[in-house]
C-alpha cells in the first residue's frame, strides 16, 4: 500500500543521506524553515495587496511562489 511505500522511500532517503554524509534531520529542518519563510513572504505580499490568500487562484499563488523561490 502507499503508506508502506512512503515509509520505504523515507528509509531510502535516509540511507542516501548517510552515504552523502548529510544529516537528514538537519536537511529536513532547513528545508522546512525555507518553506515557512517563503510562505510567510507570499502571505505578506498578498496582504499588502489587500487580498485574501483563500480567495486567490492557485495559478496566481504558484506565480508568487516561483517569483520568490530564488530569494531563499
Amino acid at each position: 500500500n502507499m503508506y508502506e511505500e512512503v515509509g520505504d522511500l523515507l528509509l531510502s532517503i535516509t540511507s542516501l543521506c548517510r552515504k552523502l554524509d548529510i544529516n537528514p534531520e538537519r536537511a529536513l529542518n532547513d528545508a522546512t524553515d525555507k518553506f515557512i519563510n517563503r510562505f510567510e513572504t507570499i502571505e505578506k505580499i498578498v496582504i499588502d495587496n489587500d487580498k485574501d490568500i483563500k480567495d486567490m487562484p492557485l495559478h496566481e499563488l504558484d506565480k508568487l511562489w516561483e517569483q520568490n523561490k530564488h530569494n531563499f
